[in-house]
């Protein structure tokens, strides 16, 4: 065998072995830091969605655990972001869109909660129904007009 195709194989077998890796640690990150959030541990949560993150920034699912452990420490601002990067990533996550109205309609942005609510309903998120319902009882008793 010559040189050049033995250091091809060499540098191939050294990206696949760091890519599993990766991989690897990505995945224990993420199972981490559900296991912390399940807990109560939201801080711990986060940083361990945040170490996913660095290693692959693409991936949905955590930046919706982040979302949730953001929600649960009322870090509204920074939940919206990470559902709405989740949603990016995603245009079919219903529960991103769930979570998303709900934290709006909490801020007063009824109009951008329902039409979330509404888009978590059409994707079949089975909650969505029943908040649509509260969200538009709760703003005619307060005689609040989103339509304006």
């Amino acid at each position: 065998m010559n040189k050049t195709f033995l250091g091809l194989l060499t540098l191939i077998l050294c990206i696949f072995t760091a890519y599993r890796a990766d991989s690897s640690s990505v995945q224990n990150y993420f199972n981490d830091g559900r296991s912390k959030a399940e807990s109560g541990d939201y801080l711990g949560a986060i940083s361990d969605f945040d170490e996913a993150l660095k290693l692959n920034p693409t991936l949905q699912n955590v930046y919706y655990n982040r979302g949730l452990a953001k929600e649960s420490l009322g870090d509204k601002k920074g939940a919206i972001l990470d559902f709405s990067r989740a949603i990016e990533l995603n245009e079919n996550d219903a529960k991103s869109y769930y979570h998303r109205a709900i934290i709006k309609a909490t801020m007063g942005n009824y109009k951008e909660a329902l039409d979330d609510m509404n888009e978590a309903k059409e994707l079949g998120e089975p909650d969505a129904e029943t908040a649509i319902n509260v969200m538009q009882e709760k703003l005619k008793k307060s005689g609040i007009d989103i339509n304006q």
